[in-house]
């Protein structure tokens, strides 16, 4: 299990002179699926970050293998005290509930610099998988946090190894 990972998002030169100047690093350079133009860079060494404007994610809770392969789809929340403890214990039943013959890697981290987020990624062998995760009876208690109103700020996005 990885403490923490950190990602950064950049230009595909950028982003690929980082790669080149830290041969030591596990990164996964990846590509929304909707835009191949909006591009992240994530280092799963579990070292300090290099990146220049870097979000850093802690290690809360975590399922499966730390390979971070196929599409990685990533939730982020943010809720206030009582909502974000309450997804947190919901959060962590659904990812140990999830088919883990299709959904490969799960965590679910906090953010250092926003107290109120809680941040899941997953990786999947397809997006069929994510869909059925995402309406299931087991994700179904997530849902409801889903939204942007008063109470929460939610936001998705998924990702796939860039071409």
């Amino acid at each position: 299990m990885l403490s923490q990972i950190s990602f950064t998002f950049g230009s595909m030169p950028v982003l690929l002179e980082i790669i080149k100047k830290h041969p030591d690093r596990d990164f996964r350079l990846l590509q929304t699926t909707g835009d191949n133009s909006k591009l992240a860079l994530f280092d799963l060494s579990g070292k300090p970050t290099i990146f220049n404007s870097p979000i850093t994610l802690e290690t809360l809770y975590s399922v499966g293998n730390d390979k971070f392969k196929g599409i990685l789809h990533f939730e982020s929340f943010e809720l206030g005290t009582e909502d974000k403890n309450l997804l947190r214990k919901q959060a962590k039943i659904a990812l140990d509930s999830a088919d883990h013959s299709k959904m490969t890697t799960g965590y679910m981290f906090s953010r250092p610099d926003q107290t109120n987020a809680t941040i899941l990624i997953t990786t999947w062998t397809n997006a069929v998988a994510i869909d059925d995760w995402t309406s299931s009876t087991d994700f179904a208690p997530l849902a409801g946090y889903m939204d942007h109103s008063p109470r929460s700020v939610y936001y998705y996005e998924d990702y796939r190894p860039a071409e």
